[in-house]
Order: C-alpha cells, then sequence, then structure tokens
C-alpha cells in the first residue's frame, strides 16, 4: 500500500505502509521488553523474599522452580544481604523442573532476633561515628578506609560474616564484603557483590555507573591502598582478579537494565522515524 499526497506542487507518493508501521512496531516492542522486564524483576523479588523468610524462620532448606532468576536471588540472599550473616554456605540438588537450596547455618542463628539486634546495634554506631557527607563517593571513601583502619585479614578463614568481623575484628573476604555492604546500606548507597572461585568483594553505583570496589584487596595491613578502588569492569580485569560472577544482583541493576532498553528502544523508534519520513521529504523537494 502506498500513501498519496497532494501539495501545491503536485502528488508525490511518500513511502510504503511498512515504513510507517517500523517505527510503531518499534515503540510496541519497547514497552513490551520494558513489561517483561518489570515482570522478570517482580519474580525475582518473590525468590529473594521467600529465600529470605526461610532463613530466618529457622529452615535450612528451600525448594524453588529451576530458573536463572531463583538462582540469582538464593545467592543474593546468601552472599548479598548482610543481615543474614546466619548462613555460611550452601549446596544444591537439581530435580527436573524445581532446586533443592540447602544452606549451612552457624551458631548465630540460635538466637537471631537477638544477634541481628546487637548486628544493626553495631553498624549503626559504625555509622553513627562517620563525619558528614555531600555525595555517596565521600561514603564510599569512608567505609573503605573505615574498614581497612579497623580491621584484619582473618588467616584462620573462621570469620567469614559482617557480625563475626565485627565482634572478633577480623574477617576473610566474605567478612570485608558483608561488612562493606552492612554500612552501604545504611548510607543509601547501590550496592553489588562479586565473586570468582575463591574470593569475593563488593560494587557500588555512583551516578549511573557500577565500580569495583575490593576493600580485602587494598588491606596492606598498614593503611588503606586504592589499588581495587572504584574500577570500572575494563579496568578491573586488567588488575590480577580474572573474571567475576554478579551473586548480589539489586533491584537498582534490573533497573538499569531496564532503563538502558527504553533507551535503546528510543533512539531506534527516533531513527526509523527519521528514515520513513526521507522518502517523503525527498519526493517533495524533488518536485
Amino acid at each position: 500500500m502506498v500513501f498519496t499526497f497532494r501539495t501545491r506542487k503536485g502528488n508525490y507518493h511518500s513511502t510504503t505502509l511498512t515504513a510507517f508501521l517500523v517505527p510503531v512496531i518499534t515503540l510496541v516492542l519497547a514497552i513490551g521488553v520494558s513489561i517483561a522486564a518489570a515482570v522478570m524483576e517482580a519474580k525475582y523479588q518473590e525468590y529473594y523474599e521467600k529465600t529470605c523468610e526461610a532463613l530466618v524462620s529457622g529452615r535450612t532448606s528451600i525448594t524453588l522452580k529451576k530458573t536463572m532468576l531463583s538462582e540469582m536471588a538464593v545467592k543474593r540472599a546468601v552472599f548479598s544481604t548482610p543481615e543474614l550473616f546466619i548462613v555460611d554456605s550452601y549446596s544444591y540438588i537439581s530435580m527436573n523442573d524445581t532446586v533443592t537450596y540447602m544452606f549451612n547455618i552457624n551458631s548465630y542463628a540460635g538466637d537471631y532476633e537477638r544477634n541481628l539486634e546487637r548486628f544493626n546495634n553495631a553498624v549503626d554506631s559504625i555509622a553513627g561515628s562517620a563525619p558528614g557527607f555531600s555525595n555517596d563517593r565521600e561514603a564510599v571513601k569512608w567505609i573503605h578506609d573505615y574498614i581497612i583502619e579497623n580491621y584484619e585479614y582473618d588467616h584462620s578463614l573462621a570469620s567469614g560474616n559482617a557480625l563475626s568481623m565485627i565482634e572478633r575484628g577480623v574477617g576473610t573476604c566474605n567478612g570485608y564484603t558483608s561488612l562493606f555492604s552492612a554500612l552501604a546500606k545504611r548510607f543509601g548507597i547501590e550496592y553489588g557483590v562479586k565473586t570468582n572461585s575463591d574470593h569475593t568483594w563488593n560494587a557500588v553505583k555512583l551516578g549511573f555507573k557500577w565500580y569495583h570496589v575490593d576493600v580485602t584487596w587494598d588491606d596492606n595491613g598498614t593503611e588503606p591502598g586504592y589499588d581495587y578502588y572504584l574500577k570500572t569492569d575494563s579496568e578491573f580485569l586488567a588488575l590480577d582478579h580474572g573474571g567475576w560472577e554478579d551473586t548480589g544482583v539489586s533491584l537498582a541493576m534490573f533497573e538499569d537494565i531496564r532503563n538502558t532498553l527504553m533507551v535503546i528502544s528510543g533512539a531506534v523508534f527516533a531513527l526509523l522515524t527519521v528514515l520513513s519520513l526521507l522518502p517523503m521529504v525527498y519526493a517533495y523537494f524533488k518536485k
């Protein structure tokens, strides 16, 4: 089908119906992608909340539908929720379309409510000792430096969570990461957790960008180092960490993905709209 337009200079044909429909279809697809992302985000949050509720209630296992979202949610609960200091590790058994996750629970689970209150009070006390910050970047640096100046690496590998690190003054990379997460959360900073086969560290969102922060490796035993502080993905890959996995995917990351898709879709929509109008403009001036 072809549209015909009448002007003072006569008739001319614009473009086919397809050219007009392409931008509309693009917009519809963009809206569809956004809705799909929102549905995934809601399901991910549902799995995460179920896992947290199971652990807080004293359960040592949970069975979820076998999906990438459920696996991500369990990892977020274990690695990126500092209040769940009762979990040391987990294993799983996959059966058809479900996965049963089994958690290795430590002694803090015995009186979780009291220990959670102690943990929150301790984190509040640390946060209360901080100076005023004019932006998140200042807060991130203070957290980074505070942990290095007040804690040491646990070479016995016995202290692997934030509460244990606060009480004993030493911790493994899991302890460093969990305490950083707890303080970042107190200051309202979006954070994530990165892991590889034998190490764990943090990520923080400043402005519209995410950066790696490895407090453990910046602790040289004397004063804070900054070799692994606020590094982009490319900068971090250039260091000696190798690859990593996002084990603490926050809702902010889903929002980033959704916003990025909408921006790309909007740009494509605008471009295709302009391209569809070019034949009309060309035909008009050709007359």
